[in-house]
């Protein structure tokens, strides 16, 4: 653009996917701010009006000024503050284990309550975690796929592969999948073994959390699992700042309703 070799004029539509991670972003933000202004003088040169799109699962105030300050001078035609970010359908629990450990437990009850015609994702917060639920899961006859940091690419193709053929009815992953959600378009349940970590400002927990409940289209029940005062604080103020509460599972016979409550 810099040069002239780019043709600006007749660009009537810019599109921005993933808006919310890259306005985050200093350098994209500038970087965005100017291919507006490029493209504005093209389109006033040419009398082609332009529209702009952005669209992502989280606009919150700062991701909101970011957007103010690249469409300076352009009419905001509409927008959607009050669209869930997860369909009306989802049904959202939380269930407390009494120490870390127990979780494998949780994870157990879940994965024998249900049809294994199902596919599961399950989002765990170190790579440590990932192989440990590996072999609990692979000792219930299930096979798993997995997706961490650190993997060969070669691995990682193979994994991925398996799970999106069908092959492997559970994935265990880091959030290095939470925005992958075109390799997940038949997860059914998805299993926090861990809350998200971090602030709760830009790419913070709530981010986080809304791009693995939303990872998959037709999911229909995210299960929140938590031990210590650390995680029940973490659940709390997603639950505050979505303004829901999660519905609670107390015995192991509740959380195998809920499970079951999947194939209705």
């Amino acid at each position: 653009m810099n040069t002239s070799k780019l043709d600006l004029s007749n660009v009537t539509l810019l599109a921005y996917d993933e808006a919310d991670l890259m306005l985050q972003k200093h350098d994209v933000s500038l970087q965005t701010t100017s291919l507006m202004n490029s493209i504005k003088a093209a389109s006033c040169s040419s009398g082609c009006p332009l529209q702009v799109l952005m669209s992502g699962p989280i606009f919150d105030d700062p991701v909101r000024a970011a957007a103010q300050r690249c469409l300076h001078g352009c009419q905001v035609i509409k927008t959607y503050p009050s669209l869930s970010p997860w369909p009306v359908d989802m049904n959202q629990y939380k269930a407390e284990a009494k120490r870390q450990g127990d979780k494998h437990r949780l994870v157990q009850t879940i994965l024998q309550s249900c049809d294994h015609t199902h596919q599961y994702v399950i989002f765990v917060r170190a790579n440590e975690t990932v192989r440990q639920l590996q072999k609990l899961v692979t000792k219930l006859g299930m096979p798993c796929s997995i997706a961490r940091s650190g993997m060969r690419d070669n691995h990682w193709d193979n994994q991925m592969s398996q799970f999106c053929k069908g092959q492997t009815h559970v994935l265990i992953t880091t959030d290095i999948m939470a925005r992958n959600s075109h390799l997940m378009q038949k997860v059914e349940i998805t299993i926090n073994y861990n809350p998200p970590v971090g602030k709760p400002g830009k790419n913070g927990m709530f981010t986080t959390y809304v791009h693995r409940v939303c990872s998959s289209s037709c999911g229909h029940a995210v299960f929140n699992l938590w031990a210590g005062q650390a995680e029940k604080r973490t659940i709390t103020a997603m639950e505050e700042h979505f303004s829901l509460e999660f519905d609670t599972l107390n015995e192991h016979e509740e959380l195998c309703v809920a499970v079951q409550q999947v194939d209705l």
